[in-house]
């Protein structure tokens, strides 16, 4: 099975073209499947059980079948994790095993008739313009303080992945005319629109970065030590800004994704531009935003219109000129 998951992940790697952080994702969940086969293997008093025998510290791919794997889901759901975690493992199970499956290394599928939809429809958090404002409010003093303000503005003003622009170079910045060239999902070029407010951030940053280092970094994003950003020192500037600042809501790296998409589809930006701008290959990622969009519409009319559902028992106290029999 070690074999069939090291030919997936570079598959995942060189055809698929996924982003590192998709790749360790992957593996560390198949490694944990792997992990769990063999740990019941050798316990004699597990209340699991397999279809399979381990041979020489390994597990023959061709004989796990579809209750093996149901064992494994259901000794993840008793550890009450999330739903959402719980399809997204189940996603990469099946992958693995519909990569194997059209390998020809086994001859049946037995992730084939497994759901991976998500059944509960959740809306994406998003940080409004007023929210983003409390975001950014913290003092601007250090090195730290200029390279975070830029980041969390470039993007809210480009709805980019983190990946994207952790991964951008300096030469793909294009000040002058406010773009920035970035590479997306399965290696895919595109460029993004950088707001005045954005620019100026980073036209600080790259002045104080200057001062701070002799020979710069190719990488447009660098830490304190000179070396290029990635996911978890990004998410870490979220968490130390949100709690400076007081922003109630849980604020990660990809919220402002989701509201970069928000504003625009709220000020009247077509959907498809949207889903251009967030590289998204098909309007179904896109269209979660219109959700939330209408959910935030309904809140407005809620709140405002003397006859919704929420304000129709202070007019019962007012005299109306109509009434309306239930």
């Amino acid at each position: 099975m070690l074999k069939e998951i090291d030919d997936f992940i570079l598959y995942c790697k060189c055809e698929k073209a996924l982003e590192k952080s998709t790749i360790v994702i992957y593996y560390n969940e198949l490694i944990k499947l792997y992990g769990f086969f063999l740990n019941v293997s050798s316990d004699s008093n597990s209340k699991h059980v397999l279809s399979f025998d381990v041979h020489d510290g390994d597990i023959d791919i061709t004989a796990i079948q579809r209750k093996d794997l149901i064992e494994y889901i259901e000794f993840n759901n008793k550890k009450k994790l999330k739903t959402l975690s719980i399809l997204n493992m189940i996603k990469i199970i099946k992958m693995f095993f519909n990569y194997s499956y059209k390998k020809g290394v086994i001859t049946k599928n037995p992730s084939r008739t497994f759901e991976t939809k998500r059944k509960e429809h959740h809306l994406p958090t998003v940080l409004y313009y007023d929210e983003i404002e409390t975001l950014t409010s913290f003092k601007i003093k250090t090195y730290e303080d200029y390279k975070d303000l830029a980041i969390i503005l470039t993007l809210y003003s480009t709805g980019c992945r983190v990946g994207e622009l952790t991964s951008a170079l300096l030469v793909d910045l294009n000040l002058k005319e406010g773009t920035l060239k970035i590479l997306g999902k399965g290696r895919k070029e595109r460029y993004v629109y950088i707001s005045e407010l954005a620019k100026r951030a980073i036209v600080k940053y790259l002045e104080e970065r200057k001062r701070k280092f002799i020979k710069c970094s190719e990488y447009l994003f660098v830490t304190c030590k000179n070396n290029p950003m990635y996911y978890e020192l990004v998410n870490r500037i979220f968490k130390i800004r949100r709690k400076q600042t007081g922003v109630l809501k849980k604020v990660t790296p990809h919220v402002l994704r989701h509201s970069f998409a928000t504003e625009m589809l709220n000020n009247g930006v077509d959907i498809i531009h949207i889903a251009e701008f967030l590289g998204h290959k098909s309007l179904k990622s896109t269209q979660v935003y219109t959700h939330v969009a209408k959910d935030r519409l309904k809140d407005a009319y809620n709140k405002y219109h003397p006859y919704s559902s929420r304000n129709i028992h202070k007019c019962k106290k007012k005299k109306t000129h109509f009434h309306i029999k239930k």
